[in-house]
């Protein structure tokens, strides 16, 4: 794999140039992302309604996370801030972010996402992140060519949806994802189990 880190002349160049944002941190809490933002964020959720304010029907994993509307994480708290042009989604597990998503857009709101397809995220845009993100670990770029970018401590940043999506997530998602798939099970089996108990005896 490529380590993507860059000359530190360079980053301090393209730091003055375009400064970003500080963004989300992997681990923060609630309470440290609305000091962060200046705002609580808005819950995001797979209801019925907010499915028809983001004008999707059937949605796709794809769809979920780079849709600004929807949440990133099924299961978890979602929260969406508004934030210097960005719409950053957070997934909380136990009180702490472990799943983040970046999306840029033109607009006063977020919202207006939808209506611009939102904007390619820029490669020094996407370093300025994953600097932030790091977590005490080193960032390195898939040998495959492919907008993937493994850290040494466990994290995975991807770009998706032609660029205009930077996912990042901890590891803790995996297991987080397998105990609610199993927990969906046991949910299955026990209103079929309620099923044959109801049944009349025929």
């Amino acid at each position: 794999m490529k380590n993507v880190g860059i000359p530190i002349l360079l980053v301090v160049m393209m730091t003055m140039a375009f400064p970003a944002p500080t963004f989300a941190r992997l681990g923060e809490t609630k309470a440290e992302c609305q000091e962060r933002y200046d705002n609580l964020g808005s819950e995001l959720s797979f209801d019925s309604i907010s499915m028809l304010l983001a004008g999707v029907y059937e949605w796709s994993e794809e769809d979920s996370l780079s849709h600004p509307l929807l949440p990133i994480l099924k299961g978890a708290s979602n929260l969406a801030y508004d934030y210097q042009g960005w719409c950053i989604k957070v997934a909380f597990v136990d009180g702490k972010a472990v799943k983040i998503a970046y999306l840029k857009y033109i607009g006063g709101h977020y919202t207006s996402y939808r209506e611009t397809q939102g904007q390619p995220i820029e490669p020094y845009e996407v370093l300025a992140i994953l600097d932030g993100e790091a977590g005490g670990g080193t960032w390195e770029k898939s040998s495959s060519g492919e907008s993937v970018f493994y850290n040494t401590n466990g994290s995975l940043a991807r770009l998706i949806a032609k660029r205009k999506t930077l996912l990042i997530t901890t590891p803790d998602v995996k297991a987080f994802v397998a105990e609610q798939q199993k927990k969906a099970e046991q949910r299955k089996m026990d209103e079929q189990q309620k099923m044959k108990e109801a049944l009349p005896k025929f």
